[in-house]
């Protein structure tokens, strides 16, 4: 049986197309061959995460992120949803804590997961708990806050005695001071006439 030219075309544009396919998911770090399991966590804001970010666990890549969707919920609920998955031969609690992770010194993201203590396992379109790690600024400010504190506590302490002072010596005292140094030198000029006076008896 002859194959037609269009036939072989076909053939070859399918094949071409899955081989592209292939190639796209290995390079976004999907494996097709696997069977994933996909996972979902929810949280108050995202903190730059994005799609195609790591998945770790110990340390270890063991999934991705696959999408980030924004939901219509009141104001204090968790309103972003993320989808991420994980290889089919990684087992982890159903409590364990998706966290989300600075995984370097730039501020890239990650996803790490905290395994928990519970005995039954995590199963495919489970939702687990979300965190969010503190940015670098907010744990240098949770670390300064108490400095701060002390600091402003001891200015505050500076400021009253300052201000006591300035009570002791307010304008009345200082006149007082002036008025009893001029007597006091008033006092010693008449000691010294009167010295003179008896020298010249003398």
């Amino acid at each position: 049986m002859k194959i037609s030219n269009e036939t072989k075309v076909g053939i070859l544009a399918t094949f071409a197309i899955v081989i592209i396919i292939l190639g796209v998911n290995f390079l976004k770090g999907k494996n097709v061959f696997s069977r994933n399991i996909n996972l979902y966590s929810k949280y108050p804001a995202v903190d730059g995460l994005s799609a195609s970010n790591a998945v770790l666990l110990y340390g270890l890549q063991v999934g991705q992120v696959d999408a980030l969707e924004l939901m219509d919920v009141p104001e204090g609920e968790n309103k972003i949803v993320i989808k991420f998955h994980i290889r089919g031969d990684v087992k982890v609690p159903d409590n364990t804590v998706a966290k989300i992770i600075s995984s370097d010194l730039l501020g890239s993201k990650a996803l790490e997961l905290i395994p928990g203590n519970s005995q039954t396992i995590a199963t495919r379109n489970d939702t687990l708990p979300g965190l969010v790690e503190l940015s670098l600024t907010a744990s240098i400010s949770k670390v300064v806050a108490p400095v701060q504190e002390k600091v402003e506590r001891l200015v505050g302490s500076i400021d009253t005695i300052v201000s006591g002072l300035n009570q002791v010596f307010n304008e009345s005292t200082k006149s007082d001071l002036r008025t009893s140094f001029h007597s006091i030198k008033e006092s010693l000029e008449n000691v010294e006439g009167t010295t003179k006076t008896l020298d010249v008896f003398v």
